[in-house]
């Protein structure tokens, strides 16, 4: 078995209209091939579309706001 360690330098930035993802585990960078995890940046009075994810678990933090 290969543990995977999700690292700063391996993050993807995912730039929006709305604001910006920072995914730190998914199948994109290969650390996962059923769950994603970032950190959603959300501007205010926007918001991330209504979307679904038929593959994969994804987990957002929501850290202030609502």
């Amino acid at each position: 078995m290969t543990d995977f360690v999700a690292r700063p330098a391996d993050y993807a930035v995912d730039e929006q209209d709305w604001g910006h993802l920072v995914w730190m585990v998914s199948g994109a960078l290969g650390n996962s091939a059923v769950l994603t995890v970032g950190k959603c940046f959300i501007k205010p009075g926007q918001a991330n579309p209504p979307h679904y994810h038929p593959n994969s678990d994804e987990v957002l933090h929501v850290v202030r706001g609502h």
